[in-house]
């Protein structure tokens, strides 16, 4: 162990330790300089030059100490500047190492150093006491722990809880424990836990395990999106280390959580203050990118920010340190029993108050009255004045919401407005005359509640409307939406099958309407024919890595699988996660590069052909692209990363070629996009023409890009708010749905859908 510098300049020190990790750039020649970021001190940055961190990889913080790798092992703890020099490791040549494990601060005489590594797999491990490497290999281990050898399996994710080591094998995810035994050998022992698995359909996630105040978290972070280089989603668990099975976490207000390089850290939020900024939240940053992204666990936001906009280049990815983690003075906030008795029986009275009223606003909820409400119970004083054909004329042009706020005035209204059972009325009663505008569907929450905003309400600001759902569906991803009706998807593990199923649904927000649709292997896309309540609805799946389409109608029992035929040769075809279009008999899919991907529906086979096209934007740096069907157009919007532009293309097809166009007028449409739905609808208002809205909130109000302007807006006060993302806030497992509360007659031609269901039953 080196010695401990007594004096050091301060540009040399990094800055004194905080309850929560520094965020560190390493940046300049050779890494000479860092700058220091921290959410405890969010307006200051601190530009250091330290030599133990210069010209070399930070691998892992942990128990207060930084584990740096330059040509061997170097143990440094960034606030007594003690460092620690390890032997040379020596691997064989294809040898990769994976991940790391400090088990303890180095003062501790059984502290050890874990290397994972694979080709072939092995655990390097090394005492710092003894300052000697062993190496264990486990290949038999995995192939009893597996029921099966797999060459390409290794153990991964090792995480210490309360001195028990534990880590998973990569492949399939069975967990074991590992000890150490007199600093010389290692034992692996299986353990019988539940297996966790993500919900993203896409097989693309980055995992994290983490031990937090006693107990152990998996994060698990879903990518998708161009180069898959889109946070979609992030699920965290907790093992219940009594009956070693994982929970779903849905709030966890006393905790926050922070990302890096596969290195995770969590600390406790001992504050009320830091609760409502940094509390409840998965802190992460992205590979070459400087900004700093935070995830509300509960309400499945995302929003951004620019820690250190000023950073001199070169630079490398930021990463957390938490110095002197042992030793900063930080209370406990676990939740006791008591406080999660509490919670649900909090989350039991706001179910029942729900249950009471079906769908209401959000400004009631606050025992507050809408000005609407307000003008109308204003009239019932002197409703005995009036005639009671005025107000039945009245309530007979209400939309369904109005019609139930009518009601709710009072005694006199209720009696020329009887109830109705809008799931139950067609289109051809006087709601086919009031379609509204589609409307955000938020994410469900853990009292079985989602609210819908309508980016367009009357006056200044959104209106939300609040709604329950049945409890089935309080895990479940929404996929598509179409006519009013969301496809969702619970996912299973079926152990005899060794994979996943989806357990399937379609379901109606407003009329609570349900369909369970048979279990269904995972595929990437779905789509719906026309309302499933009507007798011509099919369902189609899709999965273009197995080459497979999947149809069908509500009410038959098994999936109809056909092959996908790929009439294309030397091209490797990446599709989004974007929500495809259909027109004209056949379905439109978006590849990451912009390339179009056409599936032709026929009679007794599908094909999938793909066009090359000329790029359509003219920047290789977009970050997110959309396909939307407008007014028998098909269009791509393509956005810029942090929306810094935002372009749209309307495609030009002919007989022998396809090609984009730019377009910078959507004449009287506006667009409403997001992965599993895209909406375009003509505005009857001419301030409402030429928008396109995104699920991104400016505070509360849902904000727009106008192509008049180039500019994003909000659409509460219609000013300008931003030229790009930046100080916004992204929702994510969300949709925008049409508000039906009837049955619409297909837009599509039902029979191709007929033929094909007949043809191959």
């Amino acid at each position: 162990m080196s010695e401990v510098s007594k004096e050091r300049p301060n540009y040399r020190c990094p800055p004194p330790p905080t309850p929560y990790p520094w965020l560190v750039f390493l940046h300049g020649k050779n890494k000479k300089k860092q700058t220091f970021y921290s959410l405890s001190q969010p307006n200051k940055r601190y530009v250091r030059s330290i030599p133990e961190l210069q010209n070399k990889s930070v691998w892992l913080s942990s128990h207060g100490w930084l584990v740096l790798c330059g040509k061997e092992f170097l143990l440094w703890n960034p606030v007594t500047f003690e460092s620690i020099n390890l032997p040379p490791l020596k691997l064989q040549p294809k040898q990769k190492i994976y991940d790391l494990l400090l088990t303890s601060a180095p003062g501790n005489l059984d502290s050890t150093l874990l290397v994972f590594v694979r080709n072939p797999p092995s655990i390097v491990f090394c005492c710092i006491k003894n300052q000697t490497w062993i190496t264990r290999g486990y290949r038999k281990d995995i192939k009893v722990i597996g029921r099966c050898y797999d060459y390409k399996d290794h153990f991964c994710k090792p995480v210490i809880c309360n001195n028990t080591i534990y880590a998973i094998t990569y492949r399939y995810g069975h967990m074991v424990e590992l000890e150490i035994v007199n600093s010389t050998s290692l034992v692996i022992k299986p353990l019988q836990c539940e297996r966790l698995f993500t919900q993203s359909l896409w097989h693309c996630s980055n995992s994290y395990r983490v031990e937090s105040c006693g107990d152990v978290f998996a994060i698990e972070v879903e990518r998708g999106g161009v180069r898959h280089g889109q946070v979609i989603d992030i699920v965290i668990s907790k093992l219940d280390l009594s009956k070693m099975v994982w929970n779903k976490v849905v709030s966890c207000p006393d905790r926050a959580f922070f990302l890096s390089r596969g290195n995770a850290i969590s600390c406790p939020v001992p504050t009320a203050d830091d609760a409502q900024r940094i509390g409840n939240r998965v802190f992460f940053t992205l590979y070459e990118d400087n900004s700093l992204y935070s995830y509300h666990i509960e309400d499945k936001t995302i929003s951004i920010s620019l820690p250190c906009p000023n950073i001199s280049t070169p630079w490398e990815t930021p990463l957390w340190i938490l110095p002197n983690a042992d030793q900063v003075e930080i209370k406990n906030h676990q939740l006791n029993i008591g406080q999660e008795e509490c919670r649900k029986e909090e989350d039991t009275q706001i179910r029942d108050r729900v249950s009471s009223v079906e769908i209401w606003e959000e400004e009631k909820i606050n025992e507050k009255i809408t000005t609407l409400s307000l003008a109308i119970a204003d009239a019932d004083a002197d409703a005995d004045d009036l005639p009671s054909d005025i107000f039945s004329k009245i309530s007979e042009h209400l939309t369904p919401f109005d019609y139930m706020h009518f009601r709710g005035v009072g005694k006199e209204f209720r009696s020329v407005a009887p109830p109705k059972q809008w799931r139950t009325l067609s289109a051809s009663v006087e709601l086919e005359k009031h379609i509204l505008s589609p409307w955000l569907m938020l994410p469900i929450t853990r009292t079985s509640v989602s609210s819908l905003v309508d980016p367009n309400g009357l006056g200044d600001k959104c209106k939300k409307y609040h709604l329950t759902t049945p409890q089935i569906l309080e895990n479940a991803i929404i996929h598509c939406s179409n006519y009013g009706w969301l496809l969702m998807s619970n996912r299973r593990f079926v152990e005899e099958l060794r994979h996943c199923m989806l357990s399937v649904m379609l379901y109606n927000p407003l009329t609570k309407s349900t369909i369970c649709l048979p279990d269904l292997i995972p595929v990437n896309h779905f789509f719906i024919s026309s309302s499933p309540n009507s007798s011509d609805c099919i369902v189609v799946g899709f999965s273009i890595y197995l080459s497979q389409v999947h149809l069908i109608r509500p009410g038959m029992t098994e999936w109809i699988v056909m092959e996908l035929v790929r009439e294309y040769d030397g091209y490797s075809y990446y599709p989004t996660h974007i929500y495809p279009i259909f027109l004209d008999d056949s379905f439109y899919f978006l590849g990451e590069d912009g390339t179009i991907g056409v599936l032709k529906l026929e009679e007794y086979y599908t094909s999938l052909t793909l066009h090359q096209l000329k790029k359509a934007c003219t920047s290789s740096s977009y970050h997110e692209n959309f396909l939307v069907e407008c007014d028998g157009e098909l269009l791509s919007v393509f956005v810029g990363k942090f929306g810094q532009w935002v372009q749209v293309f309307k495609l030009n097809q002919s007989e022998s070629e396809m090609e984009w166009k730019e377009v910078k007028d959507l004449g009287n449409y506006s667009l409403y996009l997001c992965e599993v739905s895209t909406i375009a609808t003509e505005s009857k208002a001419s301030e409402m023409k030429n928008r396109i809205y995104f699920p991104r909130f400016d505070g509360e109000s849902v904000m727009y890009y106008s192509l008049d302007t180039g500019r994003f807006h909000s659409s509460e006060s219609n000013e300008e708010v931003s030229m790009d993302y930046y100080g916004s806030r992204e929702q994510r497992s969300c949709c925008w749905i049409e508000p039906r509360w009837y049955s619409q007659e297909s837009a599509h031609s039902s029979l191709l859908f007929d033929k094909l269901i007949r043809n191959n039953q």
